[in-house]
């Protein structure tokens, strides 16, 4: 059994990549810089994997599979807050490991993103068997993920994590 994560810059700059200015409704989320946005991404990615890794084993999941989406906010002590489902991967299971791996990281503060304290994150998971089933599931994310972000320009501002 796998878990795939892979950090990326979500909001517009995922899709993009060209700009440093996400607009949200009422504020700008400014980006620092690229190369302190991809340093703190992959390290949150890190965190993330590593959470993951723990409760995967204590919750003796088997060979999980599916795609999970988790909302939250960035917490006075730099961790996660308000985590929710955003997308549920219809496995009941899943879908617990993975807002209870959320919950537990990390360094949401370190963010190098001006406005951050103030915007919703989302941590995109995948759960798989192999990487034919990455793929697959990789490929779904991407056209979900390219919905969700044309259908309203606040979603533009969500900062994602995950594949």
């Amino acid at each position: 059994m796998q878990i795939f994560t892979k950090a990326v810059l979500a909001a517009g700059l995922a899709v993009t990549a060209t700009t440093p200015v996400i607009a949200a409704e009422d504020q700008d989320i400014i980006v620092s810089s690229r190369t302190a946005l991809q340093q703190w991404v992959a390290k949150t990615n890190h965190r993330l994997d590593r959470q993951l890794e723990v409760t995967t084993r204590l919750q003796k999941l088997g060979a999980p599979r599916g795609i999970v989406q988790i909302r939250f906010d960035q917490g006075e002590n730099g961790r996660p807050a308000n985590v929710e489902i955003y997308r549920s991967s219809g496995v009941p299971l899943i879908d617990r490991t993975a807002a209870w791996a959320v919950r537990r990281m990390s360094g949401l503060d370190e963010v190098p993103v001006a406005g951050a304290a103030k915007a919703k994150f989302q941590a995109n998971i995948i759960f798989a068997t192999g990487p034919e089933e990455k793929a697959k599931y990789f490929a779904q994310l991407r056209q979900s993920e390219k919905v969700r972000l044309a259908s309203s320009p606040a979603e533009r501002a969500v900062i994602s994590l995950g594949s």
